[in-house]
């Protein structure tokens, strides 16, 4: 066999295998293998034979290129586009817009370029069909906006004039235009849109290097052509975006629980639910001398149809600059005078100012009153809200999308650092839940989602009892005991089975902290001792304490009194110390402010002689 035809033969090899996987980068390496090799031999036959040549220099052009391949053009490259800008002076997807990746492996892998025989030509422009009249080059992804330096280097690029993408761009353009006069008279987008096309640029084939490949180049120089394209392409990009904004194609939209696998049995009924209750979802964002306060949301429990005007319940939180993880610590800081702006969504995403009327730190709650212009829909309020219930936790984040907690009512005690009224729910919610609605299955609400510091809800009963008590007497007061409570009834079978046997009791609430200097510490109530009724009426849980003291606030209020004023409060106890049960009487201040339970310290020193001499150690203690 001559050289000729291993030549003819190897060509023809190399066509097929780069026509079959183009863009396969293992085979591309193959190939270049073996065009490296074959260089070589065929090379090598000269090269130092005759007399006075010099032998040829292995320059492992091979290896080179394997290389460069692995440092600027592999899917994950080793250089970056700073420094493939500052090697090539140009960005890596112009670079490749002039030059493809097929044609860029292809023409490097082979070192030089060198013309071919004329029957080697031949043959290969017989393979080629009509291969001296010019073809587009096949369309590409779609450009990214382009920078003013690769607008710059695109001068090597140009674009055919009067093109049909020319004119698929122009009706882009026709449709921008159409769409924003639409915008503007305050109209819907048009009815009919033309269709998202891609701006493109196009090459003609110009010849073939020595190894049989085709060479593009831009059709023409014209700097006008450059500048359109860059005009179109920028306008298919804003399109684009505009619409991959869509609700059916926007992909950044969160998923939520019902997503996952385990809630297929209840996902329709519940998604019902949620859709139902969600347009009554409102978000509230708030600031205070330009600093962002938490975000939480809220929902609307009252509208006055008289005076276009609604009731917002929210968490207190929403105007409190510094929290503390003790609520009885007295520490909490907010403030009044915070901007708080409220999102109507079914108004078209409408914002309005909200003007607070009131808030109570014991309760944790705020009420808002905006102004709207057309009713609103009230969640149905279900007053009863049981243990081990089912319930969603629904919110607004700041994109406005929906966020849904899931838990049930843990039949347990609140945290010790946690108020009273609060009950404890197994879920892990995000934050911006915090003030709105916990409904149950039925889309009612059955309380309030409190996320800041806990996992809890404030039920319904205790969010309407202060509301109508602030509307009868423009006011939220409670009784402050001085007392931190635990309940009986949550504690382990086998503890509630032996306070029974050995102490005769079956239900009240553990006295678990005692406010240093109150009456109660003067009258010998200790940490340990159990109270078994209020006013006479036995008492299970905190939550049912709570209601019971905005019962007695709201008598002590019909008979004339008024805030920060004092109130008689009969409670049973039983002293664990000296297994004795007496009735005591507290008069407790009845105040709006929130109550502040410490434990009280002293201060113990003693002295200690060393060799050196006497020092004195001081140690704080606590009871």
């Amino acid at each position: 066999m001559d050289s000729e035809e291993e030549e003819q033969m190897f060509t023809e090899l190399f066509e097929e295998q780069m026509a079959a996987a183009a863009q396969d980068e293992e085979h591309m390496l193959i190939l270049a293998c073996l065009s490296g090799l074959y260089a070589e031999s065929a090379i090598g036959r000269r090269g130092g034979s005759a007399p006075g040549r010099q032998k040829r220099k292995p320059r492992q052009r091979m290896e080179g290129y394997c290389m460069l391949y692995a440092d600027y053009f592999a899917d994950d490259p080793l250089h970056g586009e700073a420094v493939f800008r500052h090697r090539f002076r140009m960005s890596r997807k112009l670079f490749l817009k002039i030059v493809p990746p097929h044609k860029t492996e292809r023409r490097q892998h082979g070192g030089r370029s060198k013309r071919k025989p004329a029957s080697s030509r031949k043959t290969t422009q017989s393979r080629a069909g009509a291969a001296q009249s010019p073809k587009p080059l096949p369309q590409s992804a779609p450009p990214e906006r382009s920078t003013k330096r690769r607008k710059r280097a695109r001068a090597a690029v140009r674009s055919s004039k009067g093109d049909d993408r020319n004119a698929a761009a122009q009706e882009e353009e026709e449709e921008v235009a159409s769409d924003a006069s639409s915008v503007a008279a305050g109209g819907a987008s048009p009815t009919y849109s033309s269709p998202l096309c891609v701006p493109t640029l196009h090459y003609q084939l110009t010849g073939y290097t020595s190894d049989g490949e085709e060479i593009y180049k831009p059709i023409d120089d014209d700097m006008s052509v450059l500048r359109e394209y860059d005009d179109k392409d920028a306008k298919y990009q804003a399109k684009l975006a505009r619409r991959m904004k869509l609700p059916t194609l926007d992909m950044s939209i969160p998923s939520s629980f019902l997503d996952e696998p385990e809630m297929v049995a209840t996902r329709v009924a519940a998604t019902k639910t949620i859709l139902r209750a969600a347009k009554s979802v409102l978000a509230l964002p708030s600031s205070i001398d330009g600093r962002m306060l938490p975000r939480c949301s809220g929902f609307l429990i009252e509208y006055d149809e008289k005076s276009k005007s609604g009731i917002v319940v929210t968490t207190a939180d929403l105007i409190c600059s510094r929290k503390s993880i003790d609520d009885w610590s007295g520490r909490d800081v907010h403030c009044p005078n915070a901007k708080v702006y409220v999102h109507l969504l079914l108004l078209d995403s409408t914002s309005v100012e909200g003007c607070l009327i009131c808030y109570q730190k014991d309760y944790n709650l705020a009420f808002f009153k905006i102004s709207v212009g057309q009713p609103i829909q009230l969640l149905a309020i279900n007053r009863r809200v049981e243990y081990a219930q089912e319930v969603f936790l629904l919110g607004r984040d700041e994109s406005l999308y929906l966020t849904i907690g899931h838990g049930r009512v843990l039949y347990c005690d609140r945290n010790l650092n946690n108020r009273h009224h609060y009950m404890n729910v197994d879920s892990t919610s995000p934050e911006c839940v915090t003030g709105g609605p916990a409904i149950d299955l039925n889309g009612e609400v059955v309380g309030m989602a409190s996320i800041y510091a806990r996992e809890a809800i404030i039920p319904s009963f205790i969010i309407l009892k202060c509301w109508h008590f602030w509307r009868r007497h423009q006011c939220i007061p409670r009784p402050h005991l001085g007392l931190k409570f635990s309940a009986i009834k949550f504690r382990s079978v086998p503890q509630i089975d032996k306070i029974s046997r050995e102490y005769k009791i079956e239900d009240g609430l553990i006295v678990q902290e005692v406010s240093e200097g109150s009456l109660a510490e003067e009258l010998g109530v200790r940490v340990g001792d159990i109270v078994t009724s209020f006013n006479g009426l036995c008492i299970s849980d905190t939550v049912e304490l709570e209601h019971v003291l905005l019962r007695m606030s709201e008598d002590h209020f019909y008979k004339g009194k008024r805030l920060n004023s004092k109130m008689n409060v009969k409670i049973g106890v039983f002293h664990m110390r000296n297994r004795a049960k007496r009735e005591i009487t507290l008069s407790v201040n009845v105040s709006e402010s929130g109550e502040v339970v410490l434990r009280g310290t002293y201060i113990s020193s003693f002295d200690s002689n060393s060799q050196d001499g006497a020092y004195r150690d001081i140690f704080i203690s606590s009871y």
